[in-house]
Formats: C-alpha cells, sequence, structure tokens
C-alpha cells in the first residue's frame, strides 16, 4: 500500500491533490504508466489524471468522470504518466471510418504525426497523411491502432505484422471477443510487436480519442503512455489480452439489451396508439435509475418469477395480437421460466 499526500510528487507524476489516500501503486522508473488504486472510501467520485505535459512543462493534472468502480468500496484510478516527446511521435491508423477519423484528427492535433489506410477511403481528416498500402502505414510507427471492423480485425493484423517494428505498439480497438483478441495478440506479438486490447467505454463522436477505455495486453501500460498526449480516461487492467474485451461486452449485454427492450416496449406501443405514453413511462425510469433500482429488479425477479411467467406470457400474447417483435419479451419468459424452476423444493 502506498499513502500520498495530496499534491505531493512520486515517480512519475502528481498525487492527488484532495487530501491523504491510500492506494496501491505500480509505478515505472523507466517512464511508462504509473498506475495508483486510490481507495476513496466514498471522499471522492472523479479519477484524477495525470497530463504529461502541463502549461510549465512539469506533469499536472486534471479531474475526469467515466471510468468503473471496483468492487464494493468506490476504487478509482489515478493514472502518473512520465512527460514523454509528443511531436513526430509516428502513429498508424487502420481505418478511417467515423471513429478512425476521430481518433486520427486528435491525435495529429496534440503533435503526432499520423498515417492513415482505408481501402475505402481515399481522403483524411487535415493533418493525416494517407498511406499507399496498410503495411506502408505501419512502417516506422510507434502505435498501430486497429479501427474498422471485428470481422477483419484479424486479417487486418496479419496483413501488417510482417512490417511492424520491434516494440512497437499494436493496439486493437474494435468490439471483439476476448477469444479475437487473444488471437490478434498472438499474430501480433509473433512479430515482436506488443499488443493492447482497447475497449472503448463511450461513444466515440464527441469524445474522439478521449473517449473512456479500458486496455489490457503486453502494450497497455505503453498505449496509456502514448493516449496521455490528449489526456484520455484510460485503466490499465493488466498484462492479458481479452481482460478489457471481456468487461466491454458484458456492459454490452445490458446497454445494448436495454436499448432492444426498449424497441420492442415502444414498437408495440405504436402499434397500440400509445408511443407517447410509453416513451414517457420509459424516460421517468431512466432518469430515476439507481442501485435500489436494479437491487429491486434482481430479487423481485427471484422472489415473483412464478407469478412474472404469467404476466409476460400475457404481455406476449398482446404483442402478438398487435402483430409486433417479441424477441426480448420472449427472453423474459424463458428466465423467469427458469428462476420459477430453481425456486421450487
Amino acid at each position: 500500500m502506498l499513502g500520498v499526500s495530496g499534491g505531493e510528487r512520486i515517480p512519475g507524476g502528481v498525487a492527488p491533490a484532495h487530501g491523504r489516500m491510500r492506494g496501491e501503486a505500480q509505478l515505472d522508473v523507466g517512464g511508462e504508466v504509473a498506475d495508483v488504486a486510490i481507495d476513496l472510501g466514498g471522499v471522492d467520485q472523479c479519477v484524477v489524471l495525470a497530463d504529461p505535459v502541463g502549461n510549465d512543462g512539469c506533469p499536472g493534472t486534471r479531474r475526469c468522470d467515466g471510468l468503473g468502480h471496483r468492487g464494493r468500496r468506490r476504487r478509482h484510478y489515478y493514472r502518473a504518466v512520465a512527460a514523454a516527446p509528443l511531436t513526430g511521435t509516428r502513429v498508424a491508423l487502420l481505418g478511417l471510418g467515423e471513429a478512425g477519423r476521430a481518433f486520427a484528427a486528435d491525435l495529429a492535433a496534440a503533435g503526432m504525426a499520423v498515417r492513415g489506410w482505408d481501402p475505402l477511403v481515399a481522403e483524411a481528416p487535415d493533418g493525416v497523411l494517407v498511406a499507399s498500402s496498410a503495411r506502408d502505414a505501419v512502417r516506422g510507427a510507434g502505435l498501430v491502432l486497429s479501427l474498422n471492423a471485428a470481422a477483419v480485425a484479424l486479417a487486418a493484423a496479419r496483413e501488417v505484422a510482417p512490417a511492424l517494428d520491434a516494440g512497437a505498439i499494436y493496439a486493437d480497438l474494435n468490439a471483439g471477443a476476448p477469444s479475437l483478441k487473444v488471437a490478434v495478440a498472438a499474430v501480433v506479438e509473433g512479430s515482436g510487436a506488443r499488443f493492447a486490447d482497447v475497449a472503448l467505454m463511450g461513444p466515440v463522436p464527441g469524445n474522439g480519442a478521449c473517449t473512456p477505455s479500458l486496455v489490457s495486453g503486453s502494450g497497455a501500460a505503453g498505449y496509456a503512455q502514448a493516449l496521455a498526449a490528449v489526456r484520455a480516461p484510460i485503466e490499465v487492467l493488466g498484462p492479458a489480452a481479452g481482460e478489457a474485451a471481456t468487461r466491454k461486452l458484458l456492459r454490452s449485454v445490458f446497454m445494448k439489451g436495454l436499448a432492444a427492450v426498449s424497441l420492442e416496449a415502444l414498437t408495440a406501443a405504436t402499434a397500440a396508439g400509445l408511443e407517447p405514453w410509453m416513451y414517457a413511462e420509459l424516460a421517468a425510469v431512466y432518469e430515476q435509475a439507481d442501485r435500489a433500482l436494479l437491487k429491486r429488479l434482481l430479487e423481485g425477479s427471484r422472489i415473483h418469477a412464478v407469478r412474472r411467467v404469467h404476466e409476460m406470457q400475457a404481455a406476449r400474447e398482446m404483442l402478438d395480437a398487435l402483430g409486433t417483435p417479441t424477441r426480448m419479451t420472449d427472453g423474459t419468459v424463458g428466465w423467469l421460466e427458469q428462476l420459477a424452476a430453481a425456486g421450487r423444493p
């Protein structure tokens, strides 16, 4: 455990400026990310992020939201990054769609030399050069970002692996399965480069390279250090590829499922002539959502599973009569039936 006073300088950065706290630290004197887990114990709900270079040329700090908690107590991450030269740092972007263009523009604005490649895009944002091929883009790059699609992530890595510099960081930011990230890591590390499994935990539009993210893999610390140039809120998880992807996709089950069940309810309400009422009901629930609601939903489903099976079967019958989809309702019935069976003596 490491106790640090507010504002006290530690190897690699500056301690949080909001009182004495304790945390676990991994301080790398070699200049990579110093990741200090601060147990705030209810004191603060912000992450303090160290900027690599402040106005005075020294490390600075800022607060940012968006990173998650670990365990029951609020645990946040103080990211201290040693100052590193930014201008001229070579970055390659594989994929210049919406997300790729946003990242490329932000990194170029930070002073990095950015080259991009996308077989379907002929133009790049201001300050970004378009390479003649994927291999041309990655040659000499210290950081390579793959921002295309999970379906082509492995093929993209195989294509450029022979051209990667030894020690370069190849970051896959696509929303792929943990097994895919492990496969990409094997290809990348087989070339002598390091791999970063990056999970974007927020929308890229409006955030760009500052999108909150989780990162794991052999190149995780180096990736966080490089993105400190744009003060990106990043949580480094560990050395194993797939750790970041696992957390992202677990969250996706909920977030995308929430969107899907909302769509199903609104579609049925529209067919019943009650779309405005249903929208207001959903909005009210979202606005008032808290931990108590989550507890009530989970515990109530177990305690009242038998009764709720009949309720949701009736809801499915109504949707069938309206002629609207029942995909999420079918899943709800299945879960409640399973809970009801588990609760029987």
